[in-house]
């Protein structure tokens, strides 16, 4: 279990054995030495020994509260210019947006009169094809009226000069 994981009830317990007498480890040589030797400040050692079990906890508590109490006002400041370049941000691309579904509907309305001016031409062309069908006929018609007309034309040319030399 890491110091990390500890309740409280156990923190104080860990720090109330600390207050105890060192008694030699293989551990901690230099500490053990350290407390022994100089009885200038043997209660020194014991607070920062008590206070190593907490270093954990307090390294994360100094800056939430560093953040949260003393937050200069450079980083407010900084703050506020990050979430107003944001918001600009924000409106420049909500009016990009709005300007392409105005130029979206533009041009879906432009493909839809190009779709219509296509069905009527390609109406238009093949009503001309059936006209053109027709005029063929009415042609060939003609053509073979003429055929007939100058085949009976040339018969009678030939009746006439034949009766003519008799």
């Amino acid at each position: 279990m890491t110091t990390e994981e500890l309740s409280v009830g156990e923190l104080r317990a860990r720090v109330k054995a600390l207050d105890r007498p060192l008694e030699p480890t293989q551990e901690e040589p230099a500490i053990r030495d350290l407390t022994h030797k100089e009885d200038k400040s043997p209660s020194m050692w014991r607070v920062l020994l008590q206070l190593r079990v907490l270093l954990p906890y307090l390294s994360r508590l100094v800056p939430m509260l560093d953040g949260s109490l003393h937050q200069s006002t450079a980083q407010t400041h900084e703050l506020q210019s990050g979430l107003s370049e944001v918001q600009s941000g924000y409106k420049e691309l909500r009016l990009q947006l709005q300007d392409q579904t105005v130029q979206m509907k533009r041009v879906e309305e432009q493909l839809e009169r190009l779709r219509e001016a296509t069905e009527r031409n390609t109406q238009e062309q093949q009503e001309l094809i059936e006209d053109l069908k027709s005029f063929r006929g009415t042609i060939k018609a003609l053509a073979a009226i003429g055929i007939l007309l100058m085949l009976g034309n040339s018969g009678l040319l030939i009746y006439l000069l034949v009766r003519l030399q008799h």
